[in-house]
């Protein structure tokens, strides 16, 4: 019976501290994530924004693994193509979501640019490219992980099933190199 009331007491306590609110709402701005996520990172936490900022990442990669298992077999109608280019290589990479509400949404415009970008990073050699979705998935991102587990942090954070459809490249050699001046 001690360890019991030990127990709740000690819950009890947890859940009474209190966030800061200057550190919450930056917490909030920062990473996008709602703000009963990021007051439970602080908490947890004692306020310390970079481990409250570390934690929620990685919440958000397992919550969302759940969240893409569960809503897996949703039609995706919606989204947007990301354009990039150079003078030498160009990328179009589509990302499907399920309403145009999501579409227009910050995160998941910031996802289609990420794919892009890491479309256009990984491929540098002249060539043409054509990826579906397993290809893009394994595909590194500037920060060291893959599509697939930038995609499932949207996910967790959006809570809509996303999904990596295709993208097309090309990428020529540059005609103003020094070896095409000779």
């Amino acid at each position: 019976l001690v360890n019991k009331t030990s127990k709740f007491c000690g819950h009890i306590r947890m859940h009474s501290k209190a966030a800061d609110k200057a550190l919450l709402y930056k917490l909030r701005k920062l990473t996008g994530y709602t703000f009963s996520a990021c007051k439970e990172a602080l908490i947890r936490h004692d306020n310390d924004l970079d481990k409250a900022k570390e934690w929620l990442t990685s919440e958000a990669v397992s919550r969302g693994w759940d969240k893409a298992g569960k809503l897996a077999g949703r039609i995706m109608n919606e989204g947007l193509l990301g354009v990039l280019g150079t003078r030498s290589r160009a990328v179009i990479v589509e990302v499907n979501c399920e309403t145009d509400f999501v579409s227009r949404n910050h995160s998941f415009q910031s996802l289609v640019a990420v794919a892009a970008e890491t479309v256009m990073n990984n491929y540098t050699e002249p060539t043409k490219i054509s990826l579906d979705s397993s290809h893009l998935d394994k595909l590194v991102t500037s920060n060291s992980s893959t599509l697939k587990d930038t995609l499932v942090a949207a996910i967790g954070s959006i809570g809509e099933s996303i999904q990596l459809r295709r993208a097309v490249g090309l990428c020529v050699p540059d005609i103003a190199s020094p070896s095409r001046l000779a």
